[in-house]
């Protein structure tokens, strides 16, 4: 009797005064007692992943997209799935046979879209969104739909744009994305990001009256050369023009190679910068190539220079290494694609970088959780 006192309270004051005590019940094995803990087990918190493959089909008569969304479920009972929704576009359907609801959420200006599987206990989760919009009016611009990770430990997203010949498209808004086509088709673009990203295009029919002149199709291919101090660029695209005229093509902190000039345009110094001027109308291949200084400083290493703006242009580097990590507070923060780094200049044609060399990665973080059960023996004068 005594033992049956002793136990609960020793307990009871390692537990503290405000935790309910310990419940003792006789066992059938002689010797022996059965402790039970008022505590229920905690819930083992919810860990998930998600991956987006989006494809959007751009035509005069409507703008569809398709989102697949796979998410795999890491720990825990996945009793709702959520990622962040931007854009604009109206949703046509939502469809899975593996849910049992979906919704949209506001918080403030932000909205999420929420998803109850049939079976919480499932490890992957697969569904499909599909916007459509009827009858877009032209020239116009147009917000894409796309995700943010909300509570996710892990995220991707890859995005392909496919017009139709008789559209003219110019990507305005592509923040967070990088460029995985550089070069290639026109009329399709393959869009990757691992963090909330922004999709917006503009378009209008190909026979529509454009500017004057105009830089089609371009990319901004680097090549940078720490040890030189200096940076080279190609700026590499399409001039289209309508009517004789001139084009600016670069200021800021950047010079030419080497004069330019051809039978249907030649390159002159305008001011705070170049342009391109054009005799005659009609389209003319650019391959343009210049020089920008490496500034230093004391943590950083940075390039800043302004090019043809309108579009956003997709920039390719190489030269870096691997590690480089660039400064979060400017709008180009490139990511490593195989042996480059590549990111987009925004519309305004600004290209201002910083990055660092050297940093080595850090450790990904441990997510895990346990659970234990204990033996507790009394012996004469002994508590193990």
């Amino acid at each position: 009797m005594k033992l049956a006192r002793f136990i609960p309270l020793f307990l009871f004051s390692l537990l503290g005064a405000e935790e309910p005590p310990l419940q003792i019940q006789p066992s059938p094995l002689p010797g022996k007692v059965i402790i039970e803990t008022p505590h229920q087990k905690p819930e083992t918190p919810l860990f998930y992943s998600a991956k987006v493959v989006a494809t959007a089909s751009l035509t005069p008569e409507v703008i569809t997209e398709k989102l697949s969304l796979s998410f795999s479920v890491l720990q825990g009972e996945a009793d709702t799935l959520s990622l962040e929704i931007i854009g604009n576009a109206p949703i046509l359907s939502v469809e899975s046979d593996m849910m049992k609801s979906w919704s949209i959420r506001r918080e403030g200006e932000t909205r999420f879209i929420d998803f109850t599987p049939l079976d919480p206990l499932k490890q992957i989760f697969k569904v499909t969104v599909v916007t459509m919009r009827k009858d877009p009016t032209f020239p116009g611009n147009f917000s894409l739909t796309t995700f943010g990770p909300d509570q996710t430990t892990g995220f991707t997203a890859n995005h392909t744009l496919t017009r139709s010949d008789d559209l003219r498209q110019k990507l305005i808004t592509a923040t967070g994305f990088i460029d995985q086509n550089s070069g290639g088709d026109p009329a399709t673009l393959q869009l990757a990001t691992a963090s909330r990203a922004e999709l917006a295009v503009n378009l209008a029919r190909a026979g529509a009256q454009s500017a004057p002149a105009e830089l089609r199709e371009a990319r901004l291919v680097g090549s940078i050369d720490p040890e030189g101090g200096s940076a080279t660029f190609r700026l590499i695209g399409q001039a289209v023009v309508t009517q004789p005229t001139t084009l600016k093509i670069l200021s800021g902190r950047a010079a030419p190679t080497e004069a330019l000039a051809t039978p249907d345009y030649r390159l002159k110094l305008v001011d705070q910068g170049y342009a391109l001027e054009f005799q005659k109308e009609g389209a003319f291949p650019i391959d343009f190539a210049f020089v920008t200084p490496i500034r230093k400083s004391a943590e950083w290493n940075s390039v800043h220079f302004t090019v043809s703006g309108g579009a956003v242009v997709p920039i390719e580097l190489n030269g870096l290494p691997e590690s480089a990590a660039f400064d979060p507070s400017l709008t180009t923060r490139p990511a490593v694609v195989g042996d480059l780094h590549r990111a987009f200049l925004p519309a305004s044609g600004q290209c201002h970088l910083a990055w660092q060399s050297g940093r080595k990665a850090g450790d990904g973080k441990l997510f895990f959780t346990t659970s234990s059960m204990g033996e507790i023996s009394v012996g004469a004068g002994l508590l193990n």
